[in-house]
């Protein structure tokens, strides 16, 4: 499937903030951060939401989705580069969208539903498809080219790229009421079942070696683990169910996540867990810059409507550390 699509441009400018911290026990909060906007085309931005930010592997780009309630409700992938300041709109579908990730500089994967409303014709079906059944997507910057990488009768809910020679991909599949794991080589098309589970799979990650960092929903606590070979996985122990964005520390090898607007680590080396970091206002999505020491990209609320923020967070190396007792 080949499509060409008009250029949108918005030319924005995001001021950054620095901000310290001097003891232990100072808790440091982010600031807002301004957003002057300017554009050729009037557009209504108090209907406006962004959310779901993800950088690119140089750090340059933030992928992102945005909708407009007034003018146009259908999530639409936008890619802002930080260094010019402009951001482009580079999907023009009808459906749902979430998950969007560089694979590669020049190449994204996210998933939609697109395909699957344009494809459901209710007079010809036994029993109605529904609308929003996720497959995986992936987009070609280089020559405007779509291209569906699954097609089944199932749901995929999670995404996430891997750092390979080959193009490769893990994401959850909900079958039967099972969520499923696979690795999807792109090159090939094969895919590897990695893990199976009864309760949700609320997100994937990986680690600097292509690890599978697994984070299943319970209904009341979170479990964490790393699958690190066909043989061997490391549990954490359990977490709050409003635990998310969890990432590895590939220096340390600590836990990083977010609960309650707070940036926490936990050790496995001496189950010690440490708030690094707090916000005065609610936040979600959180993610940490793969070049820049400290810069983050998040989605809080403004006025009830999701909006991206980035900021530059000053860790505090010193924070006190909590010892916890936790069943794995």
């Amino acid at each position: 499937m080949h499509i060409q699509f008009p250029g949108l441009f918005i030319a924005t400018t995001v001021v950054l903030s620095l901000v310290g911290c001097s003891t232990s026990k100072t808790k440091t909060e982010a600031t807002p951060i301004g957003i002057a906007i300017s554009t050729n085309k009037e557009i209504n931005l108090v209907e406006t939401e962004c959310f779901n930010p993800q950088f690119s592997y140089r750090g340059d780009q933030i992928l992102y989705i945005c909708q407009d309630r007034s003018f146009n409700a259908q999530p639409q992938l936008f890619i802002e580069d930080l260094n010019t300041g402009f951001r482009k709109q580079i999907t023009f579908q009808d459906g749902n969208l979430k998950e969007p990730h560089f694979l590669r500089p020049d190449f994204l994967i996210y998933l939609s539903s697109t395909d699957r409303r344009k494809e459901h014709i209710p007079s010809l079906s036994d029993k109605p498809l529904p609308l929003d059944e996720l497959e995986v997507y992936s987009y070609d910057l280089r020559n405007d080219d779509i291209e569906r990488i699954t097609d089944n009768s199932f749901d995929e809910t999670a995404i996430v790229p891997l750092k390979h020679i080959d193009p490769k991909l893990a994401f959850v599949r909900l079958e039967k009421g099972i969520y499923k794991v696979y690795l999807k080589n792109l090159a090939n098309n094969s895919e590897k079942l990695m893990f199976k589970t009864s309760n949700k799979v609320s997100e994937i990650g990986v680690n600097d070696a292509n690890q599978l960092l697994i984070v299943e929903d319970t209904g009341y606590k979170k479990w964490v683990r790393l699958i690190e070979s066909d043989k061997k996985q490391t549990l954490w122990p359990e977490f709050k169910k409003e635990a998310q964005s969890f990432s590895l520390d590939s220096k340390t090898g600590d836990l990083e996540y977010l609960e309650a607007s707070k940036v926490k680590t936990l050790s496995l080396k001496n189950l010690c867990e440490s708030e690094v970091f707090s916000f005065s206002v609610p936040v979600s999505e959180i993610q940490k810059s793969p070049v820049v020491d400290n810069l983050y990209v998040y989605t809080t609320l403004v006025q009830g409507l999701r909006r991206i923020e980035r900021k530059v967070i000053t860790r505090n190396p010193t924070q006190s550390c909590k010892k916890i007792v936790r069943r794995r």
